[in-house]
């Protein structure tokens, strides 16, 4: 049976790793959009075949985020997600959830389904932030053994309610 994991379970998994110190913040504009592109690897943590040709597979990713626009906003933050992609013949999907955290240590919680992303708060400066975002992820090359890599670049927009 494969391994079903909604967007909801993704954030809270990713929650239990977000553990940073309040500092202090930079303050965001009250709205807004900007671009950004985060170079991640990852490790498949597990492949579920379902039995009937879908294959679920969950990976972890790391990496770092640069605003493509030269903007500070959504710059230089570390991301950590945690992704399922679906496989099911020539059909696939994909889902997952973030936790991006910046130099202040105020972390944004985003998640997406397909290209479609949503920015759902944090801490910080972060915590009543909501918004959207277009992504487009796209598989790179890596000398890493036993690695993914993965290239993510994102068109959001904000507002602080």
């Amino acid at each position: 049976m494969a391994m079903k994991v909604s967007t909801v379970a993704l954030c809270a998994l990713i929650a239990d790793f977000a553990a940073a110190a309040p500092g202090a913040s930079a303050v965001l504009p009250p709205d807004g959009a900007t671009a950004y592109a985060t170079e991640a690897v990852g490790r498949v943590i597990d492949v579920s075949p379902d039995g009937k040709g879908a294959v679920e597979t969950l990976v972890e990713m790391a990496g770092t985020t640069q605003n493509t626009l030269g903007q500070s906003t959504f710059d230089k933050m570390m991301a950590h997600c945690l992704i399922s992609f679906t496989s099911d013949g020539g059909k696939s999907s994909t889902v997952g959830a973030c936790t991006e955290t910046d130099s202040d240590g105020d972390i944004l919680f985003t998640s997406f389904d397909g290209q479609a992303g949503t920015l759902i708060g944090g801490t910080g400066k972060y915590a009543k932030m909501i918004g959207s975002a277009v992504f487009s992820l796209t598989r790179e090359p890596t000398s890493e053994t036993g690695k993914i890599a993965f290239s993510v670049k994102h068109e959001v927009t904000w507002a602080l309610r």
